[in-house]
């Protein structure tokens, strides 16, 4: 039974390269859907994870607010510029949801008040929609156009 070969080509959809300043900590990125693309970066020196004695691991939340930035990519649509004040839900997942975008941490700790909320959505503006738990060790979020939300978790 011989191999089957075929070739894939590739193509430069979009290039975030001069959007991000060096200043600013790329953090993650996400596709839609509807065929967008999203990147989120962070005005900070913070680090997003904590050393611990089994290895590194990411913050359930930051120590201090942080700025972001979030570009969003859209077919042949003028680049979507986003601005974030003043966060500290360490940004390990951004998704493009019907009212804005989500922002999600990985890492969720339980507080003697219940559990953080590491779930974030965001208007186009950058005003806070509502914030949520989606609970500890995520490893992937995607969402649909119509607002549902997917999650994974590494355990």
């Amino acid at each position: 039974m011989g191999i089957l070969q075929k070739r894939a080509h590739a193509r430069l959809v979009a290039d975030f390269t001069t959007e991000i300043e060096p200043s600013e900590k790329y953090l993650a990125f996400g596709f839609g859907l509807a065929g967008e693309i999203v990147v989120a970066s962070r005005r900070s020196e913070e680090s997003p994870t904590v050393e611990k004695e089994h290895g590194i691991f990411p913050k359930s939340q930051l120590e201090g607010a942080s700025d972001y930035r979030v570009l969003v990519k859209r077919d042949e649509q003028p680049l979507k510029r986003i601005v974030i004040r003043s966060e500290r839900t360490p940004c390990s997942f951004v998704q493009h949801v019907p009212d804005g975008l989500l922002m999600v941490g990985a890492r969720c700790a339980w507080r003697v008040s219940g559990p953080e909320q590491n779930a974030v959505v965001f208007d186009e503006s950058g005003k806070v929609v509502r914030r949520f738990t989606l609970g500890d060790g995520i490893n992937d979020v995607r969402t649909d156009s119509k607002g549902s939300i997917w999650v994974s978790y590494f355990d």
